[in-house]
């Protein structure tokens, strides 16, 4: 009975899961998405940097985490701040932070992110997205929807600018 409960919960939130799509441009702020999704679409389409489009490998992952390091070996918080408030410029400042905790921590090291780290996150957004090498937009729709379910912030505006 719990087995059936828990698959039945699964498949709930994989079918509510949004499908990000990253064209037509401003395809993730039109489409009436919570700002939830507004923000995990903006992630999505910032990482799916190589074809095919509309999915993504560990190897895009570790291509953002070369961008916002530069020529450092790892990213602390400042870098990574600094870089996610240019990514995603609606995201509060306490849901950087808390998303930069969680990131430089899956590797059992808090303090920077390592490409340890990037390789426990791809990992876990590739199980997500049900498992083999392709992150699918609903895939990352759930991982992002956990993600945000920890570290967002009910209180941040709606939408909030950072600039401008």
């Amino acid at each position: 009975m719990l087995r059936t409960i828990v698959l039945l919960c699964c498949m709930a939130a994989y079918a509510s899961a949004q499908n990000y799509m990253c064209s037509p441009a401003n395809y993730c702020t039109s489409q009436g998405y919570p700002r939830e999704d507004i923000l995990g679409c903006q992630y999505f389409c910032y990482l799916d940097t190589a074809p095919p489009p509309n999915s993504l490998t560990c190897n895009e992952f570790h291509v953002a985490f070369n961008a916002w390091k530069g020529s450092a070996v790892d990213c602390d918080r400042t870098c990574y701040v600094n870089a996610h408030e240019i990514i995603l410029p609606d995201a509060c400042d306490d849901e950087l932070n808390a998303a930069f905790d969680r990131l430089s921590n899956l590797d059992g090291v808090p303090g920077t992110i390592s490409n340890n780290d990037i390789n426990l996150w791809c990992e876990q957004v590739l199980a997500a997205s049900g498992g083999g090498s392709v992150i699918t937009p609903s895939g990352f729709a759930l991982w992002w929807r956990t993600l945000y379910s920890e570290i967002g912030d009910p209180t941040c505006p709606t939408p909030f600018r950072r600039h401008g």
